[in-house]
């Protein structure tokens, strides 16, 4: 039974909750755009297949998606898994940040260093072809987990290399599969910050406070 006193707790986890989406959904632009010189702002969203400007009612996130079935409305291109990905990164990561530590000035912090590494998990799985760009973006990944992780509890730094650890290990078995190796093997190589932000925010969740 949810008491009123606990109103307000509840109304900051679902504010983080739609504000983690949003951003999601903005980082998902920036990381499209940005590395390709294109302006991120005052333009709106486009088909990258068709080029067809996009309504508001096809950019809500996640929601969109689903309701488009994962297809471009005007074309019927399929639209990339990368999109509600980060986005549900991005507002299950402030959801529960918000659950977990409530209104406290840390928060803040925890959120900005959680959406700089949401920003280059976008940055990656929009940049795939580019070395440079993947490289660079698992290397911040790299220093922005390790100071929120220091930051939040020095546990958290052997969480995330076991989180990490069993995840490489069960994608590297799964990869051994020849059906499996052939649809996402490629995909699963160069996500690597992908896998990193999932055991960062595992760890965070975990460890002790």
């Amino acid at each position: 039974m949810v008491l009123l006193s606990d109103a307000p707790k509840i109304y900051l986890d679902v504010l983080s909750g739609i504000c983690g989406l949003v951003l999601g959904s903005f980082l998902n632009v920036v990381a499209y755009r940005v590395p390709r010189g294109l302006r991120f702002a005052w333009e709106r969203s486009a088909c990258p297949s068709c080029g067809t400007k996009l309504a508001a009612r096809d950019n809500v996130p996640l929601l969109s998606f689903v309701i488009l079935r994962g297809h471009c409305r005007y074309c019927r291109s399929p639209i990339s898994a990368r999109y509600p990905f980060i986005e549900a990164l991005s507002g299950s990561e402030l959801a529960l940040l918000a659950i977990r530590f409530g209104p406290v000035p840390r928060l803040g912090l925890y959120a900005l260093l959680a959406m700089i590494v949401v920003a280059m998990a976008a940055l990656e799985s929009a940049n795939a072809s580019s070395g440079k760009v993947r490289h660079g973006a698992l290397v911040i990944t790299i220093l922005t987990g390790a100071l929120w992780l220091f930051w939040q509890s020095p546990d958290a730094f052997l969480l995330t290399a076991s989180i990490l650890t069993g995840i490489l290990l069960l994608t590297a078995l799964a990869l051994w599969l020849p059906h499996f190796f052939r649809r996402w093997g490629p995909s699963l190589r160069v996500h690597l910050v992908a896998l990193l932000a999932i055991a960062i925010f595992l760890a965070s969740a975990l460890s002790p406070r």
